[in-house]
């Protein structure tokens, strides 16, 4: 979490009046944290157990739910290839200042996410993720993803601005 809580300290100002999106929510730990910068928020998960943790999806939900209960938050229970499609992509902002990627680690999955949600970002927004050089465990797919979009140094380094805005991994 520290590496997060770096990353959102330094979020310039005006970015946190636009909402942001979660691709990958689990069971919201990170998403607490994203509401003390932002005000409107949006998370897409589908809840699948993990096999990780040894959780069901209806565990995880369940402590999702928990966690955020009376928040800002606004949850897409669906699977992030489905959530830019309608009927979902009509309940996602036009336009937002943050996406955080932590979802399905699979090469073909990051690279589907950051296509979707990149044209979202606005610009001088940020596109960030976590588990970037992760190895093992099905968590392989992250970094050549994220180096395949071309922004290696970023999502080692910090915030870089590129492009629409900047990319950042933790």
């Amino acid at each position: 979490m520290r590496g997060l809580l770096d990353l959102l300290i330094e979020l310039p100002d005006f970015l946190r009046s636009y909402p942001m999106i979660e691709i990958g929510s689990n069971t919201g730990d990170s998403i607490q944290l994203f509401a003390l910068f932002f005000r409107e928020l949006y998370c897409i998960d589908a809840f699948i157990d993990d096999g990780f943790m040894r959780r069901t999806g209806d565990d995880i939900y369940t402590m999702f739910l928990e966690k955020t209960a009376g928040s800002n938050i606004k949850l897409l229970h669906c699977k992030s290839s489905d959530a830019f499609k309608p009927p979902y992509l009509n309940s996602l902002p036009l336009s937002v200042g943050l996406v955080y990627i932590d979802c399905d680690h699979s090469y073909n999955a990051v690279k589907q996410d950051i296509i979707n949600s990149w044209p979202l970002i606005m610009e001088g927004g940020i596109l960030a993720g976590h588990d970037y050089g992760l190895h093992g465990l099905g968590q392989d797919g992250v970094k050549p993803a994220v180096d395949e979009f071309g922004y290696p140094t970023a999502f080692i380094d910090g915030v870089e601005n590129r492009k629409r805005g900047s990319v950042s991994g933790i």
